[in-house]
């Protein structure tokens, strides 16, 4: 009796995704940013082959800046698991939460 109310005190858990993924996405942002940032003047100057206006080019750097700020707002989540849970969400905790949006 007493071991079952020890392993019920142990819930609910937080759990987070591991930080190899976390530093994946966060590392892949930069470099997303980084780039679409850096092209937008290669646009500018016209030295692309079919240059975009400032509107458009504007409109693509602020979703790429909010893809990846949402992005790196869902690694850095936690996620509560009761004693009811089911196993296999504790072994999906890595990748599985970050691409399905549970």
């Amino acid at each position: 009796m007493a071991e079952e109310n020890m392993r019920d005190r142990d819930y609910p858990r937080t759990y987070k995704v591991d930080r190899a993924n976390r530093r994946f996405v966060h590392g892949f942002g930069i470099f997303l940013v980084t780039f679409f940032l850096a092209v937008t003047p290669l646009h500018l100057l016209g030295v692309m082959k079919h240059p975009l206006s400032l509107s458009q080019l504007t409109l693509i750097d602020i979703s790429v800046v909010a893809f990846v700020v949402w992005a790196s707002l869902r690694v850095e989540r936690r996620v509560p698991f009761s004693r009811n849970s089911a196993a296999w969400q504790a072994k999906a905790i890595g990748k599985f939460l970050f691409f399905t949006g549970h």
